[in-house]
């Protein structure tokens, strides 16, 4: 590991960063991302961090508390669009996919959890687990058909979106 003079290794920083900073910054000022998201910008995204991930590791500074920050704000972009790059390509690839809406007036995304409904899970969860993507089902069998909660309540419609989730093993 080279060691270098904290005023070299800011401007090389600097440097090294600018594009992926530009990037970032242009989508921030976007009202609504999901619209701009686009494979090749995502591409560039994943590449110019990865860069920099790889530069800030080099040097040691995931290591140094002054740089940790900026490392870890790196790395979240680079999981950002990876992930986001791949969910783009099974979008395309799979014409019956589509995201769950999951927030509603009682409830918050958790941004770490992609809910989402396939008719062909299986494939897709194959197809996950190549690249690398872990895949859950929470709940195998919906709670409202649960042996605990079995004629407590009424959901109909549960019960057709869960044939989607779930296996009926």
């Amino acid at each position: 590991m080279e060691i270098v003079n904290e005023q070299d290794f800011i401007k090389l920083i600097s440097e090294r960063s600018e594009r992926l900073l530009s990037i970032v910054k242009s989508l921030s000022q976007y009202p609504s991302v999901k619209e701009n998201l686009t494979r090749p910008l995502l591409g560039e995204l994943l590449s110019q961090s990865t860069q920099i991930e790889e530069l800030l590791d080099g040097y040691g500074a995931g290591n140094n508390c002054k740089w940790c920050r900026f490392r870890s704000v790196v790395a979240a972009i680079k999981a950002f669009s990876d992930i986001t790059y791949e969910l783009l390509h099974i979008l395309h690839a799979l014409p019956g996919y589509h995201l769950l809406p999951i927030e509603k007036d009682y409830a918050q995304h958790v941004y770490h959890l992609y809910i989402i409904r396939v008719k062909n899970r299986d494939f897709l969860e194959k197809l996950l687990k190549k690249k690398g993507i872990q895949t859950l089902i929470y709940y195998p069998i919906p709670v409202h058909l649960q042996k605990v909660y079995l004629g407590s309540c009424d959901c109909l419609a549960g019960s057709a979106r869960g044939r989607d989730v779930y296996r009926e093993d």
